[in-house]
């Protein structure tokens, strides 16, 4: 019969028993701080509330100024292109039309403004497309400078040497009345005159005649 070894140790071990009380934590109590401490706490907390109400109002203002900014531009044509390139070449040929035009009303503003000076018919040169080719070496040069209105003004005096009737029309020349013939002699050329300046729409010219003939009959 074999006897137990008293000298064996056992090799179960025990497990600690348990706290039969769990720790719990109070929760916080400000008013168990000093006035200083509750007064700081209170500072800190007002301060982060307050940055973040500012963050959140400029976040508001920068959105409604980005709507508003997306209206205008799609009121004026000016949102963005589904067809950048295409959008680039548009704005690039206004751009000319724009240059274009302003150098057009250059060249009229010096043909109207110079054209007593070089003894032409302003009007008659400046829609004559013979005078008008004679300014394509110009088309680069600013229109709004004195060298360009000197060059405007040199061609129209080319222009009127080659193209003498586009001179300035000179004042009628014909037989001068007879002063023995008292007013009936000059009564029907004025009336001719007055009727031609009615079919032309000229009543400034039909009341100045009107006023001579009133002179030669009294």
């Amino acid at each position: 019969m074999t006897q137990p070894n008293p000298s064996a140790e056992s090799t179960e071990t025990t497990e600690p028993a348990e706290s039969a009380t769990e720790t719990t934590t109070a929760p916080f109590d400000p008013s168990s701080l000093s006035p200083e401490a509750q007064a700081y706490l209170k500072s800190q907390v007002e301060g982060a509330g307050y940055y973040k109400a500012q963050k959140a109002a400029t976040a508001a203002k920068e959105e409604t100024r980005q709507a508003l900014l997306a209206e205008f531009a799609q009121k004026l044509g000016l949102t963005e292109p589904a067809d950048p390139a295409a959008a680039a070449a548009q704005l690039a040929e206004r751009a000319e039309a724009a240059e274009a035009r302003i150098w057009t009303l250059g060249v009229k503003d010096a043909v109207y403004n110079q054209a007593a000076d070089a003894g032409a018919n302003a009007k008659l040169v400046y829609n004559s497309n013979e005078f008008r080719d004679m300014l394509d070496d110009l088309t680069e040069t600013d229109a709004d400078t004195p060298e360009f209105r000197a060059a405007v003004l040199a061609k129209m005096r080319q222009f009127i040497t080659a193209n003498p009737e586009y001179a300035t029309a000179a004042a009628p020349t014909g037989p001068r009345p007879d002063p023995s013939q008292g007013a009936r002699g000059a009564g029907p050329d004025l009336d001719s005159r007055i009727a031609e300046a009615k079919a032309k729409g000229d009543w400034r010219a039909v009341i100045s005649l009107e006023n001579q003939k009133l002179t030669k009959t009294t």
